[in-house]
């Protein structure tokens, strides 16, 4: 059985007398309660059967998982699941690190002028405002983990449905369902009721009712309306989190002149949104102090290592003098001509 998010596709095969394996048949189902009820009526025709197999894929696999031991609890034996990942372990050697070997490898290049190359530091209101904005990003990342975690949950009830958390009417229907418990039909017919009730639209919660259809008889156990209420409490916190960050930021950015300047130049370049025009300025900061536009490129991250040997050339990895979170506003495809 190899098991999607939607799908389930499951193959039965077969072992002559000569020990030559074929294909009896194949068949495509949904991942739906009907769906899964129908491969197991369909596997029941089957019989014997020396191994149930699947993969372990994310979490889409366990509702099936279980309904082959429901329709089948004499043979749970024979129902296997496997992980498909090796897991392989690297060694590495430690070596030898302690803060006097460091102090004096620092101070041998202080013995030629040439060696030394200052680093840019910016004041400490630059850095205040860089970081508001690398905490910004920080929380967009949490808040697509709250979401997987929230999806993880669904899917583990057999909800396959992925709930869009950037629209109203999705959190609407999640925190609805959440509170008031049961069948999702019951919970999704209550809260249109009540919008009637208080006047409000219901245009959008009709147009995607189909969407839904599938997992009407879906119901929440204590356990998992525990945690949805949870992971729904703190996506809220994080996307309000992320909000406040973006707030100071642009309230920063708009009271400086320069900085209003660029971020407007910024903006006229095409596919540039605000939010990536306020990371470059707060990464980069004074532009000024590149020597050409090789050095810029090579801050970006931008300019691979090339290592030549006679006519051999091969382009590595970028530098390590990369910064990571420009790198990965501009990405890696991004070119500079001069």
């Amino acid at each position: 059985m190899d098991v999607h998010r939607d799908t389930v596709v499951v193959c039965i095969c077969a072992q002559t007398a000569q020990n030559e394996i074929i294909v009896v048949k194949q068949h495509s189902f949904r991942n739906v309660p009907t769906g899964l009820q129908e491969m197991m009526n369909f596997l029941k025709k089957y019989c014997p059967i020396s191994h149930y197999l699947m993969e372990c894929t994310g979490i889409y696999h366990r509702p099936v998982y279980h309904a082959l031991e429901r329709a089948f609890p004499q043979e749970k034996e024979k129902i296997i699941a496997m992980n498909p990942l090796l897991v392989h372990r690297r060694l590495t050697d430690l070596g030898n690190k302690h803060d006097k070997a460091d102090a004096q490898r620092m101070a041998e290049p202080s013995f030629y002028d040439k060696l030394l190359r200052p680093s840019h530091v910016g004041d400490p209101q630059f850095f205040h405002l860089r970081d508001c904005l690398r905490s910004y990003t920080r929380s967009r990342q949490d808040s697509t983990r709250f979401k997987n975690r929230i999806h993880r949950v669904l899917c583990s009830i057999h909800f396959m449905h992925k709930f869009d958390l950037g629209k109203e009417w999705s959190l609407q229907i999640l925190d609805y369902w959440i509170h008031h418990g049961g069948v999702f039909q019951n919970a999704f017919q209550a809260l249109l009721l009540h919008m009637i009730e208080e006047g409000m639209p219901i245009l959008i919660l009709q147009k995607h009712s189909d969407d839904f259809a599938p997992f009407a008889s879906v119901s929440l156990t204590r356990e998992s309306t525990f945690n949805l209420a949870q992971l729904l409490q703190q996506f809220l916190e994080v996307e309000r989190h992320a909000a406040q960050y973006l707030l100071q930021t642009e309230q920063f950015i708009l009271s400086d002149a320069e900085f209003t300047t660029n971020y407007q130049a910024l903006l006229t370049i095409p596919c540039m949104g605000p939010v990536s025009a306020l990371q470059i300025l707060t990464e980069v900061g004074d532009f000024r102090r590149f020597r050409d536009w090789r050095a810029f490129a090579k801050f970006c991250g931008v300019v691979p290592e090339i290592k030549e040997s006679g006519s051999s050339i091969n382009k590595g990895h970028v530098n390590r003098y990369t910064n990571a979170h420009l790198l990965e506003i501009i990405g890696p495809d991004c070119k500079f001509n001069n």
